[in-house]
């Protein structure tokens, strides 16, 4: 399920996480310095569609958008949007944001018809939240399907 959900032109209705999602989840914790923004600068990648992607909402900060940014195009990821956490340091997003809330709230307000995310209690508060479905990589369960 996983492989044609990456290689399908369907990628255009689908909204992405990045880390653990695109890429591994990054194993440097952010404390907004040089050693994470080597770790995203050269992070392996996971999955990459071969598809242009409705949107990637990630929880990255956007201090980190130009790293993203040039890594999403080195690994030939082509989206049609990039939504980043407006805080200006890990720290604020840490103490304002609650993640599965943030990426919930993008995906409701958007036309967007699957999100593909890695956490599973992220992916769970997302359905919980938008009833919109979700599918967790973590579990490899499909939150929303119609059995």
């Amino acid at each position: 399920f996983e492989w044609n959900m990456f290689n399908s032109a369907n990628t255009s209705k689908i909204m992405f996480d990045m880390d653990g999602v695109i890429c591994i989840d990054p194993r440097v914790y952010d404390d907004d310095g040089e050693k994470y923004k080597n770790e995203i600068e050269n992070i392996p990648r996971l999955f990459v569609p071969s598809y242009k992607i409705h949107s990637i909402c990630t929880n990255r900060i956007e201090r980190w958008r130009d790293v993203t940014s040039q890594w999403l195009v080195a690994n030939g990821v082509s989206y049609g949007k990039l939504i980043m956490q407006p805080f200006e340091t890990a720290v604020e997003r840490r103490a304002k944001s609650n993640a599965g809330e943030y990426k919930a709230n993008h995906y409701k307000n958007s036309n967007a018809q699957l999100f593909i995310e890695s956490s599973q209690w992220q992916a769970e508060k997302i359905f919980h939240l938008t009833t919109k479905p979700v599918y967790c990589i973590e579990n490899s369960k499909f939150y929303g399907a119609k059995v």
